[in-house]
């Protein structure tokens, strides 16, 4: 690896990490893309909303996350979506949450979420 001498060498870059999770209770794999610094600090936002609950979190990861072939995000990110997700099983939710977060360096603890015993 060379010097970086420039900045649009860096910003034409595309250097997201892109993961399949298996999800067999929706019946296939689902494929997340790790999240971008504005996406972290909305989930961030969210989760001092929640304060301690971090109600929605794991599906607002989901959201931001997951995309199709061509990295198109394929959930819309609004409140509708949010409960549809909110809905669903929530080990699933909270199993692909906790990858979207390792893919992104990130843990639950720093974005503030506590762990329920």
């Amino acid at each position: 690896m060379g010097l970086i001498t420039s900045a649009n060498s860096i910003l034409g870059k595309d250097d997201f990490h892109y993961e399949e999770i298996e999800v067999p209770e929706w019946g296939g794999s689902l494929r997340l893309k790790s999240l971008s610094g504005s996406e972290r600090s909305s989930i961030i936002k969210a989760v001092q909303k929640q304060k301690d609950t971090a109600d929605g979190v794991f599906e607002l990861c989901i959201i931001y996350s997951a995309v199709d072939a061509d990295g198109r995000r394929i959930f819309e990110n609004n409140e509708a979506t949010v409960k549809v997700l909110q809905s669903k099983d929530a080990g699933v939710t909270q199993r692909i949450g906790r990858k979207v977060l390792e893919i992104s360096g990130l843990s639950r603890e720093s974005l503030g979420i506590a762990e329920k015993n």
